[in-house]
């Protein structure tokens, strides 16, 4: 098919129109630079936690112990980013693009029976989890 110069620059306009749109506006510049602002399409959820047996022997120093597991998913997180998983006052961080590592963090906490909330976000603020209660068990 062949285009006249009209169409196309009516056709470079649409094109362009269309993908500042999905750009959702999100751009900043300098006099020298024009870049992209982080997309707000990334995603985190806190799919799954196991909260282990309290533990009481040699192998934990002979104080109980319990062993807390977060299993995180992700999507479009910004290259570079880490995610921070908080619970009882503990900050882990995962890093979403290390290779080879199983999406989870884990926590070794002194079991008291009480409730407390998990939460994750990625460092950068581009997304949050909802956050998820959980019980500890209560010491032997």
């Amino acid at each position: 098919m062949l285009m006249n110069k009209q169409t196309f620059i009516n056709v470079f306009i649409l094109n362009l129109i269309w993908s500042l749109s999905l750009l959702g506006g999100h751009l900043t510049g300098n006099l020298n630079a024009v870049t992209s602002a982080p997309s707000a399409l990334c995603s985190l959820n806190i799919d799954r936690v196991i909260i282990g047996d309290c533990e009481y022997g040699s192998r934990t120093g002979n104080q109980s112990k319990v062993i807390v597991a977060v299993f995180l998913t992700w999507t479009m997180a910004t290259p570079g980013d880490k995610i921070q998983v908080r619970l009882k006052g503990m900050t882990k961080i995962f890093d979403p693009f290390l290779k080879g590592c199983p999406p989870y963090v884990q926590f070794i906490l002194d079991p008291d029976g009480a409730n407390y909330t998990i939460d994750a976000s990625f460092v950068s603020g581009a997304g949050s989890s909802n956050p998820y209660n959980g019980i500890l068990p209560i010491a032997l």
